[in-house]
């Protein structure tokens, strides 16, 4: 399985409650937007320690490339900097399907730090 450390980059000044500015999360596969007209893909991460944000249990993420000319695949297998959307509760998003955009709320950028 492959993990990942999160290193949350921007806002600049983020802190989780116990000041942490990171979390660990396994890639459990890609999936892609129910409205993305060129079918843009994302990774589907599994939070290893869920944890509470703005009142509501994060367990899911999705990562997209930052940076124009970075794919979905280097991030996978080398990590980077990606946007990252929490899944919302009570949604949960299944490898190789669709997702709705209301399914997610943008959350952070962060470097994603293969480990």
């Amino acid at each position: 399985m492959t993990r990942y450390k999160i290193l949350v980059i921007e806002p600049w000044d983020f802190k989780w409650p116990d000041s942490q500015t990171s979390f660990l999360a396994d890639l459990v596969g890609i999936l892609s937007s129910s409205t993305s007209s060129d079918k843009k893909r994302y990774l589907l991460l599994k939070v290893v320690y869920p944890f509470q944000y703005e009142g509501e249990l994060v367990e899911q993420m999705i990562a997209s490339p930052r940076f124009v000319g970075t794919t979905i695949d280097m991030i996978s297998n080398a990590g980077g900097i990606v946007g990252l959307a929490r899944v919302h509760p009570g949604v949960s998003l299944i490898v190789n399907t669709a997702f709705k955009p209301s399914d997610v709320q943008y959350f952070v950028i962060a470097d994603l730090k293969l480990l």
